[in-house]
């Protein structure tokens, strides 16, 4: 009752004041025994009092069934599998780091209750599992906006006499997905466009996954590929490709993302992705300074670039880390045309410098970045230099401690702020609380932010 009452509190606190713009995020989810099933609740909520504007709240309410670990069924605001997400948007991104370890993107992830308020359109969906094949998983989904269909996942172990000869120990998952939706040719708003036309319906999307995840001695190699057709709005099905291998051995790595597209073609949300080939690859070495868990320094250089924009970008970052945290800085020119003429500026070109930081103690977490990033235009002309910075505190004390854990909130402070030529700034800071915890049933998330606009002339 104490949670359900503090959550109560904080869900009305941006509505109390209206001093500065104020948004509220909170996520109450409870589980509870019903008719000898197992069932959870998620209640999503998000408030913003700006300055001289109407208080505005949004809410999202999301159940589950769940019969034991041989299915469930789910209502309401749901997040989307991760299979319904890649062909939402299948193209790579770049990597944040160039220093961090590699890791396999999600597969086989199905519909649940959300984690965070957000646009989680108002669905059904159902999961169960098949034991007598592989234990395959699978998951049936449809919402409101017309996105119905489902997916299977088969996990699989290597074969004995294979994975030892080729592939050392390790795993593999295979996922199947179909999805049918409703697309509407985008409309005209100028006189001329180079984007086509076409008559509006239900279409058809289908996606091939497959992870792999071993290890041979003390080498490690992950993959990830993908196999989408999307239906052509103007006759046939338009395929694309996505890779991401992984691989490392002593102190190298060596990482990868990889997008290409023959032809144009749209998602089920009805966005539509020019042909292209995307790529960023990330070259590693680690150096042990001080022991096996000691400190250890790292390099990494990120390279990417993609044939539809005709921009490339090149980023250099090296730290040190080690069991009580990590320092990391990273350099290097961003969004650049390049090309037999040599190197151009484009309108996003930028110099970007960042460090950041983490500390971990016994009782605290501590977190500071700071990035500065001169922007350019074309000729190679200054537009706008950015600063950005955030800290965190986050409380890693124990519920037998003196203070309740779920009243200790985690403290973050950010900044982002631009300035210009002319001596004119814009932007924001910001400062938020955010709190969790958990009692027999209830489990709770809330998070109240501050924003102070720093505009000036």
């Amino acid at each position: 009752m104490k949670i359900l009452s503090f959550f109560i509190i904080l869900c009305f606190g941006a509505w109390l004041s209206g001093a500065e713009t104020i948004r509220n995020t909170d996520t109450l989810r409870i589980n509870y025994p019903l008719f000898g099933l197992f069932a959870a609740g998620a209640f999503l909520f998000d408030s913003a009092n700006p300055p001289d504007e109407n208080f505005e709240a949004d809410y999202e309410l999301a159940l589950k069934l769940n019969a034991g670990f041989s299915g469930a069924v789910y209502a309401g605001a749901l997040r989307k599998s991760s299979a319904l997400s890649r062909l939402a948007y299948p193209l790579t991104s770049s990597y944040s780091s160039g220093t961090s370890q590699p890791s396999l993107p999600s597969i086989g992830r199905r519909s649940d209750l959300p984690g965070t308020p957000g646009s989680h359109p108002d669905a059904l969906a159902a999961y169960f599992r098949l034991p007598s094949f592989h234990n395959a998983e699978v998951d049936l989904y449809t919402n409101r906006d017309g996105i119905r269909g489902g997916s299977i996942t088969v996990p699989a172990a290597l074969p004995s006499g294979f994975d030892q000869a080729v592939f050392g120990q390790g795993t593999l998952r295979f996922t199947g997905s179909v999805y049918s939706y409703p697309l509407s040719s985008p409309e005209i708003t100028t006189w001329f466009t180079s984007i086509p036309q076409f008559a509006s319906g239900t279409y058809t999307s289908l996606l091939f996954e497959a992870a792999l995840s071993s290890r041979i001695a003390k080498n490690r190699l992950t993959g990830y590929g993908a196999v989408g057709l999307a239906e052509s709005p103007f006759g046939g099905f338009v395929p694309w490709f996505r890779a991401e291998p992984s691989f490392s051995a002593g102190i190298w790595a060596l990482r990868g993302r990889f997008f290409y597209a023959p032809q144009d073609f749209y998602t089920p949300e009805n966005t539509r992705i020019v042909h292209r080939f995307r790529f960023t690859v990330n070259p590693q070495a680690h150096f042990r300074l001080t022991g096996q868990r000691g400190l250890r320094l790292s390099i990494g250089l990120i390279t990417s670039g993609d044939t539809s924009t005709e921009l490339y970008t090149a980023r250099i970052s090296s730290g040190i880390s080690g069991e009580a945290g990590s320092v990391t800085m990273t350099g290097g020119l961003e969004n650049v045309f390049w090309d037999s003429a040599g190197i151009a500026a484009g309108s996003g070109t930028a110099f970007p410098l960042k460090i950041a930081g983490t500390l971990r103690l016994s009782a605290l977490r501590i977190a500071l970045s700071a990035e500065a990033k001169q922007y350019f235009g074309a000729g190679w002309v200054k537009k706008k230099t950015g600063y950005t910075g955030t800290f965190t505190l986050t409380p890693r004390l124990s519920a037998s401690g003196v203070i309740p854990r779920e009243l200790i909130p985690a403290l973050s402070l950010g900044a982002d702020i631009a300035s210009y030529p002319d001596g004119s700034t814009s932007g924001k800071t910001s400062a938020s609380l955010r709190w969790s915890g958990a009692l027999r049933s209830f489990r709770f998330t809330a998070k109240i932010e501050l924003e102070i606009p720093c505009d000036a002339v």
